[in-house]
């Protein structure tokens, strides 16, 4: 008598039969889902790392890395800190210089558009009834005001419009300053632009502009008696700075 036995295999919707006969898991072999012939089970991805990785040999900084590092960053502070503050005072000098250009420009293209004297002066208080201040040695720091100056005298007569007022200077450190004792033919207190765009200065006259750096940093700006107005270069002012 012959006794036939057969093999009998277990069905498993996760098994895939080889040439061998033998079961294959889903991602390893002969263990459910991710094991490979060992009796603990490991995780989805990683073969005996926890999922979220960790370095066993990590440090931190030492004391002397820490120290190295905060010298570093001290010096480069030192370096950095005084030149970002010339930056500004830069801009800061620039801008106030172009605001003045803008000024004595809107002052002279007025005068020829409405055919009439126009004078920029400058002010002690802005804020307060437009006035111009007529005190040679005071500076222009503290505003300036352009208006319709009919007769050309520098004071802001009954009828005579004001066009534009500039408040003073935010920097307490910074000056702007006129030359001369105080006539139509300096900039000590103002400057009056002539219907056809000429000025009454009888020659090149400066306003300065300074800051606490000195006569090294300062600008300058120069209106002559034809009424061109120009900026000079940094220090070269004949002015001298406070």
């Amino acid at each position: 008598m012959t006794i036939l036995f057969t093999r009998k295999l277990i069905a498993s919707p996760f098994l895939v039969s080889t040439a061998k006969n033998h079961g294959v898991p889903f991602i390893c072999q002969n263990m459910p889902f991710v094991g490979i012939k060992n009796t603990f089970a490991r995780p989805f991805i990683c073969k005996n790392i926890p999922f979220i990785g960790y370095a066993r040999n990590s440090t931190g900084f030492t004391l002397i890395e820490l120290i190295v590092t905060l010298l570093v960053v001290s010096i480069l502070s030192f370096v950095a800190v005084p030149s970002i503050k010339n930056i500004l005072k830069d801009h800061r000098l620039s801008g106030y210089t172009n605001d003045l250009v803008g000024d004595l420009n809107h002052a002279r293209s007025e005068a020829v558009k409405r055919v009439a004297p126009i004078t920029i002066c400058k002010t002690s208080d802005p804020q307060a009834s437009p006035a111009c201040n007529t005190t040679a040695g005071n500076a222009w720091t503290t505003g300036r005001i352009t208006f319709i100056d009919s007769d050309s005298d520098g004071v802001i007569d009954a009828g005579e419009t004001v066009l534009r007022i500039r408040q003073g200077l935010d920097d307490q450190n910074c000056v702007i300053k006129g030359t001369g004792a105080g006539a139509a033919t300096d900039t000590a207190n103002r400057v009056t632009f002539k219907a056809d765009g000429t000025s009454t200065l009888t020659a090149d006259t400066q306003i300065a502009l300074c800051d606490d750096r000195g006569a090294s940093q300062k600008r300058a700006v120069a209106i002559n008696a034809g009424g061109r107005i120009r900026t000079l270069q940094k220090g070269t002012s004949t002015i001298t700075c406070p």
